[in-house]
């Protein structure tokens, strides 16, 4: 699709500075813009950077521009979204400015097109997870970026509804646009990287696998409980993610019923090392309670790995026919589905087979494409 240049300008905050979640969600859009539609200039703004990435490549100098405001006085950095942003946009004549977490700049002119990317409204359907303060800035920032989006961009129709109903939000401004994962998980591996990957964490044998952050809303205690059920003594669970406070519980568990042998937790495992390891699994185990769209679902998939997912929320919508299904509060339940996995090949690689099938839906082209669109409907009319 042939199309102007445009000045582009981000929100490439968690771009820079979050490894996981909306990072990944904002470097995989900036980088498949930059690489589909490279006649563009992008302005990349962040208070500052631990993350590089497009910036630094020599190809993309002269059309991708870090706009680093850690040269701002200290004083003026807590502001720098609502107080620089807005003046710097309008000064470099940037034509679009898109959120691609959540949020939107107070102040941006009125000429200037807007577009903000919805994750998710967690905090209002789980308040009971956010403190009073938290969850009073996020829904403002949320609802202000709605309002003033020109366009919203929603991860799911599971959030698209969400944003329908807590913010009222007319739902013709909303457009769908799934995500695609990280190119890592698309390229093939050979039987010797996935056997180093395996030797590296020590793995050895049949296992399954879980990958999120070790937090309550991923619900992995149940996992363990679940797979403690199993008594299945030659197949480990290896629990992948950044731990916080809920894997002290976790530990617990394994320490009071002896299961430091077929439990691992793993909270070291590097972003290329996961193709690998979601491949070598038996299974791969998404018990998340509410996600407003699930990516480990998609890793899994693209790694042919068999899912074993929750009803609720995104994770039906994302997996469809490649996934076996489970209420994420009933461990019996999940133990049953679990020895299903393990008992039948058949419906292992008949889920694999969906998964294939499925994956196009994703596909990276597409989905930046329809940004594309909306940019294009926006600023061209």
């Amino acid at each position: 699709m042939a199309i102007s240049m445009w000045k582009l300008g981000f929100d490439a905050k968690r771009a820079y500075q979050n490894y996981s979640g909306l990072g990944n969600y904002s470097r995989y859009v900036l980088n498949a813009l930059v690489d589909l539609y490279p006649e563009n200039t992008y302005y990349l703004y962040t208070p500052r950077v631990k993350i590089h990435f497009l910036d630094h490549l020599v190809e993309h100098k002269g059309h991708v521009h870090l706009v680093d405001v850690t040269a701002l006085p200290k004083l003026l950095h807590p502001l720098w979204r609502n107080l620089y942003v807005p003046f710097d946009i309008k000064r470099k004549g940037i034509q679009l400015y898109h959120g691609l977490s959540n949020e939107l700049p107070v102040g941006i002119n009125k000429k200037i097109k807007t577009v903000v990317t919805i994750h998710d409204l967690i905090f209002m359907r789980f308040p009971q997870w956010y403190n009073a303060a938290d969850r009073k800035i996020y829904y403002h920032k949320s609802l202000y970026a709605c309002q003033k989006a020109d366009k919203i961009i929603a991860m799911s129709e599971f959030t698209k509804k969400d944003i329908v109903t807590y913010l009222g939000i007319a739902p013709e401004k909303i457009e769908v646009i799934y995500q695609d994962c990280d190119m890592r998980f698309h390229k093939l591996l050979s039987e010797t990287e996935k056997q180093s990957v395996l030797q590296k964490y020590g793995i050895a044998g049949p296992y399954i696998i879980s990958v999120g952050t070790i937090e309550k809303r991923k619900n992995q205690l149940s996992i363990v409980k679940a797979f403690h059920h199993l008594h299945e003594k030659n197949v480990q669970l290896i629990l992948v993610g950044r731990s916080t406070s809920y894997m002290h519980d976790i530990q617990k568990y394994i320490h009071k019923h002896g299961l430091e042998d077929r439990v691992r937790i793993l909270n070291d495992v590097t972003s290329d090392d996961l193709p690998a390891l979601y491949s070598k699994a038996l299974f791969s185990v998404y018990l998340s309670i509410i996600e407003g769209f699930g990516i480990p679902i998609l890793e899994s998939m693209n790694a042919g790995c068999p899912v074993l997912t929750t009803k609720d929320s995104s994770m039906s919508e994302i997996a469809g026919n490649a996934a076996l299904y489970v209420s994420p509060d009933q461990i019996e339940e999940l133990t049953e589905q679990m020895r299903n996995m393990l008992s039948q090949s058949d419906l292992r690689t008949s889920l694999i087979q969906n998964a294939i099938a499925r994956l196009p839906l994703f596909e990276s082209k597409q989905s930046i494409r329809k940004t594309v669109d909306i940019y294009k409907h926006l600023i061209e009319g």
